[in-house]
């Protein structure tokens, strides 16, 4: 019998057993399948166990990791608080669930820790700063720059939404070189800050202060900066493509340069800021106060300046094919050797303005104001531009 169980029996030795031998037989075979069955669940349950074990003491070691990181943050030592923002930062990249909660902990830290919560310096007091030779800066502690600069970064799964740090305080502040980028600085007080080369892309700075603030060739791409005072903010070199700066203040902003490609400047005020040598082609200008304005060598290639206030504005050699100026004031404008080619004029104010040696092929000039234009005659204004009964010379 044992022999017969241990394989597959011939026919002829099955024709051999009894009835009960055969009952006996296949009641065995039975016996075993369930014991093998019993077996193997009985594994399956223990590797289960194994794995719930597994997942819950490490569910708990990275709960005692975020508990102890967040008491360290209170530490008096700055070290130990360093150390706590680096280990909230492992915590996250180990744990996506717990990112919000951990970028919450480090914009708190911030928020209690910027430059106007402990001893107000003066410069928190919202004035405006005025360019300097030599700018007063703050070093920024090491611990609190790099809850600004992680916290931006941790993005919890679903969550599109920017860090919130608006509001924060940071006047005269070091943050050269800075990623800064995708977090919200809504109405933060950047005034007379050290942020050359610093990456600011997608974030937002709406009705934030940046008064006489360095932003030397800083990432501005696609930056909301809506109603943002930048007066006397040195922009040199930056790049703000795609950026946000409807009704933004910019006078005597200095942004040489500068990339503006398809920015937003609606009713921005300009005035006095100098943009010499800026990318502003596709740029929207309609409205904007750049009285005074500094636009030579600038490439405002289809840009839109519809209704603009360019009083006494100096485009030398600008470049402006296509470009709107639509009941633009130009009054006095220098237009020395500017290129306005096939550019809408109708209804602009040139009054007084220098046009000496202007390229205006195929402008269209019906309805503007040309009287007391310099540098040339009614006769070669006609000969290039398209101009109506309603043209004055």
């Amino acid at each position: 019998m044992n022999r017969i169980l241990r394989r597959r029996p011939p026919v002829h030795d099955l024709d051999a057993l009894t009835a009960k031998e055969r009952q006996d037989l296949i009641d065995a075979r039975r016996h075993r399948r369930f014991r093998t069955a019993v077996i193997v669940l009985a594994s399956a349950g223990v590797l289960l166990g194994v794995v719930h074990n597994l997942k819950t003491t490490r569910e708990q070691q990275t709960a005692d990791r975020y508990t102890k990181g967040v008491e360290q943050l209170g530490s008096p030592v700055s070290e130990v608080r360093l150390g706590a923002i680096y280990a909230l930062q492992r915590v996250a990249d180990d744990s996506p669930r717990d990112r919000l909660a951990i970028r919450n902990v480090l914009t708190a830290f911030v928020r209690n820790h910027d430059l106007c919560s402990a001893q107000p310096p003066k410069e928190c007091d919202n004035k405006p700063v005025k360019l300097s030779a030599t700018p007063h800066t703050t070093p920024l502690a090491a611990d609190v720059r790099a809850a600004l600069t992680i916290a931006p970064a941790l993005k919890p799964p679903g969550d599109t939404a920017p860090a919130d740090l608006s509001q924060v305080r940071f006047p005269t502040a070091i943050l050269a070189e800075a990623n800064l980028s995708d977090a919200n600085f809504n109405g933060a007080n950047f005034n007379g800050a050290d942020l050359s080369g610093a990456n600011l892309s997608r974030s937002w700075m709406e009705n934030a202060k940046l008064t006489g603030t360095s932003m030397f060739r800083a990432n501005l791409t696609n930056t909301h900066l809506s109603y943002a005072d930048l007066s006397n903010t040195n922009l040199f070199g930056a790049t703000a493509i795609n950026a946000k700066l409807g009704q933004a203040t910019l006078t005597r902003a200095s942004m040489i340069d500068a990339n503006l490609t398809n920015a937003t400047l609606i009713k921005a005020h300009c005035a006095h800021a100098n943009f010499g040598g800026a990318t502003l082609t596709g740029a929207k200008l309609i409205h904007a106060d750049l009285n005074h304005a500094d636009l030579a060598h600038a490439d405002l290639t289809g840009a839109d300046l519809t209704g603009a206030d360019l009083k006494d504005a100096d485009l030398t050699r600008a470049v402006l094919p296509r470009t709107n100026l639509s009941d633009a004031n130009l009054t006095g404008a220098d237009l020395t050797g500017v290129s306005l080619d096939h550019a809408n004029l109708t209804g602009a104010n040139l009054t007084g303005a220098d046009l000496g040696g202007a390229i205006l092929t195929d402008a269209d000039l019906t309805g503007a104001i040309l009287t007391g234009v310099k540098g040339i005659t009614a006769d070669q204004v006609r000969n290039q531009a398209f101009t109506d009964a309603d043209t004055k010379f």
